[in-house]
């Protein structure tokens, strides 16, 4: 039984846009479209710039729009329905390159899966330990997503934090030293322009194609 759902999609994730957490999941008809519209409602109620969005290993299987476990998983949890895209969609190597942190939720599951299809983004991944229905209750499995969602957020607010902090102490630095001795302390201002790399200020996240080959340790 297909289950349709009018509901405003997420907007596509651009270059231009938020930086973004990717989640994966088989099908994107469950695990990945719970965990992008919990972090979604939760990002925004914390003031964070960050957005999630989904997608599908696998999906040729004729499962319908979105699972009935992720409808009445946020209902429960008073969360808007359009916090996730209306539809399904398949992970693309673009989907990859263009968000900042990637969560495929089952690891045994999803890592050979990765490696198969897009090489070497196996290794780029953070992977959670949600097996699909079947493996785990639904009521446990979205508790367990819910967790790790909680988590991230609360590790992402950290750093959000801790980069204002580090931007208020620059921003007075900045101001308090003249612009001359600022030019003798800095051979960047000499030669007429400041880059972006180390300010503070201006790193909201891992720049876009710039990470490294390993993913921080951001779960389980």
């Amino acid at each position: 039984m297909r289950h349709l759902v009018k509901c405003s999609s997420v907007p596509e994730p651009t270059i231009h846009d938020h930086p973004r957490v990717l989640f994966i999941c088989t099908g994107n008809y469950y695990r990945s479209r719970f965990a992008e519209a919990l972090f979604n409602h939760h990002a925004q109620r914390n003031g964070l710039p960050w957005r999630a969005f989904s997608r599908g290993l696998a999906l040729f299987f004729p499962q319908g729009d979105i699972s009935p476990h992720v409808i009445q998983g946020l209902a429960r949890r008073a969360i808007d329905l359009p916090n996730t895209a209306a539809n399904p969609a398949a992970l693309t190597t673009g989907d990859l390159e263009h968000s900042t942190i990637r969560v495929a939720l089952y690891e045994p599951e999803h890592r050979p899966m990765i490696a198969r299809q897009f090489p070497g983004w196996e290794n780029r991944v953070t992977y959670w330990r949600v097996p699909d229905l079947g493996e785990m209750e639904p009521e446990e499995a979205t508790a367990l997503i819910e967790t790790e969602v909680l988590r991230l957020v609360e590790e992402l607010k950290r750093e959000s934090e801790e980069r204002e902090e580090r931007c208020a102490r620059h921003m007075a630095m900045s101001h308090a030293i003249p612009v001359f001795h600022q030019r003798e302390a800095d051979p960047r201002l000499a030669k007429g322009g400041v880059t972006t790399t180390g300010d503070p200020c201006l790193t909201l996240g891992a720049p876009v194609g710039e990470e490294d080959n390993a993913e921080p340790d951001r779960g389980h």
